[in-house]
C-alpha cells in the first residue's frame, strides 16, 4: 500500500505541475488569443441588446466579436439560446475584464462541485488524504476549461448535483437538474437515452420536463428564425465537418476529441476512408456501445462515461465531467483491491496531461482506455458503488 500512495504521489505531483504551468501561461494570452469565451461573451452581449433572433447570424457574429472583443477569428455560438443569459451580466465589462471574471466564476464552480462530491470519495482517503482533491483539480481538462473561457464546470456542477439527488431517491429532480445542462446536449442526451433504455421513468420524466422548459426559454429568445438557424448550425458542425475550411470555421478538428468520433475519424483519415464512410462508422459504433452499456447496472457515473464516449461532438474540455465517473470508479478500486480497474482508471485521468505534452492535439487516442473502462463496468457489485434509489 505504501508503494501505491507513492506512485499516486508521484503521478499526482506531476500533473499538478502541468496544471499550473498551463493554467498561468494560459491566463496570461487568454484575453488576446482566440479563447472560446469570446463567442460566449459575444453571445451574452446580443442577448443583453436584445438580438437574440441573430445569435446564430455568423455575419453578424462576425462583426460584433471583431468590435467588442478583438479583430480575430470569429468563432460561432453554437449553444442552446438559454445559456446566452448567463453572459449577459459579463458583456457589461470589457472583454478582458469579462474574461478574468468569468475564470474566476468557473474556479468556485470548480470548487462547489469538488465540495458537494467529496462525501463520495471518502474512501479514497486510504490512498492519500489529497486524492479526493486531486481527482478534481489535478485533471487537465480543468486548466483547460479555464484558460479558453468555457462552461464545462457549469455542466460538472450540474451533473454532480444530479447525481446526489438520486442518491437521495430524488429521481425526477435528478433528471430536471440533468436537463437544464442541454446547453451540451451531447453529453445529456445519451445519459437520458440511457436512463430510458434502463426504464427509469422518473428520471426520464424529470429530464423531459427540464428540457421543455430550456427548449420554451430559448424558443422564446431566438424565436423560430433563430432556432431554425440554430438547427443549421449543428447540422453544418456534424455532417458539414469533413472539410478543412469547416472544421477551421467551428475551430473543431475530429483528431482532437476524447471520443469515438475522433478515434474513428483518425483511424479512418490514415485509412483514406471517405467522410460518409466515417459518419457511418461513428453511429454504428455508438450504437453498439449504447446497446451494450444498457444491459449493465444502471448508474449514472457509467452513464457519463458512455455520454463522453459516444459525443459526437466532445472536446478535451469535455471531459471535466469524467472527474465524477473517474473518482467513483478509483475509489470501488481501492474497497476491492481492483489493480486492473484502478489502472485503467488512472490512465484515463493522465492521459489529457501526457498527450497534451508530449503529442498536443491527439486526444482521440482517449477513446481506448475510456472504452475499456466502461466495459470493465460489467463486472460491478450492486454494493461497489455508492447506493442510488431507483423508482
Amino acid at each position: 500500500m505504501k508503494s501505491v500512495r507513492l506512485t499516486l504521489f508521484a503521478l499526482f505531483s506531476y500533473l499538478m505541475v502541468v496544471q499550473l504551468v498551463v493554467c498561468v501561461t494560459g491566463l496570461r494570452f487568454g484575453p488576446r488569443d482566440s479563447s472560446d469565451f469570446r463567442q460566449l461573451y459575444t453571445a451574452g452581449y446580443m442577448v443583453r441588446q436584445g438580438q437574440g433572433p441573430d445569435l446564430y447570424n455568423y455575419e453578424l457574429e462576425e462583426q460584433l466579436q471583431n468590435r467588442i472583443v478583438s479583430p480575430g477569428k470569429p468563432l460561432p455560438f453554437d449553444h442552446f439560446a438559454y445559456e446566452a443569459l448567463l453572459f449577459a451580466p459579463f458583456s457589461l465589462l470589457k472583454y478582458s475584464m469579462a474574461y478574468f471574471a468569468f475564470a474566476g466564476f468557473n474556479m468556485l464552480l470548480l470548487v462547489a462541485a469538488q465540495q458537494l462530491f467529496r462525501p463520495y470519495l471518502l474512501q479514497l482517503e486510504s490512498l492519500g488524504k489529497f486524492v479526493p482533491e486531486a481527482i478534481f483539480f489535478c485533471f487537465l481538462p480543468a486548466a483547460i476549461t479555464i484558460i479558453l473561457g468555457q462552461d464545462s464546470f457549469l455542466l460538472l456542477l450540474l451533473t454532480v448535483l444530479a447525481f446526489v439527488a438520486m442518491d437521495k431517491g430524488h429521481d425526477a429532480r435528478s433528471g430536471l437538474l440533468l436537463s437544464l445542462g442541454l446547453f451540451k446536449f451531447q453529453f445529456i442526451l445519451p445519459v437520458v437515452l440511457l436512463f430510458l433504455l434502463w426504464r427509469k421513468w422518473r428520471f426520464v420524466a424529470g429530464a423531459a420536463s427540464g428540457g421543455f422548459a430550456v427548449a420554451c426559454l430559448s424558443m422564446f429568445i431566438a424565436g423560430f428564425s433563430g432556432m431554425r438557424e440554430f438547427a443549421r448550425t449543428m447540422i453544418e458542425m456534424s455532417i458539414g465537418l469533413s472539410s478543412p475550411a469547416q472544421r477551421l470555421k467551428f475551430a473543431t478538428f475530429p483528431n482532437a476529441m476524447p471520443n469515438l468520433r475522433g478515434f474513428i475519424d483518425a483511424f479512418g483519415g490514415h485509412l483514406h476512408w471517405p467522410s460518409r464512410t466515417i459518419q457511418v462508422a461513428v453511429i454504428i459504433c455508438t450504437i453498439l456501445v449504447i446497446f451494450l452499456a444498457s444491459r449493465m447496472q444502471p448508474s449514472l457515473h457509467l452513464a457519463i462515461l458512455v455520454a463522453v464516449l459516444v459525443s459526437y461532438h466532445g472536446l478535451i474540455h469535455d471531459s471535466t465531467l469524467l472527474a465524477l465517473p473517474l473518482g467513483l470508479i478509483l475509489a470501488r478500486s481501492a474497497s476491492e483491491n481492483d489493480l486492473l480497474l484502478g489502472i485503467f482508471d488512472l490512465l484515463v485521468f493522465a492521459c489529457p496531461a501526457v498527450l497534451f505534452e508530449f503529442w498536443p492535439g491527439h486526444y482521440f487516442l482517449m477513446a481506448i482506455p475510456i472504452l475499456i473502462l466502461v466495459f470493465l463496468q460489467r463486472s460491478a457489485r450492486p454494493g461497489a458503488a455508492p447506493a442510488l434509489h431507483f423508482s
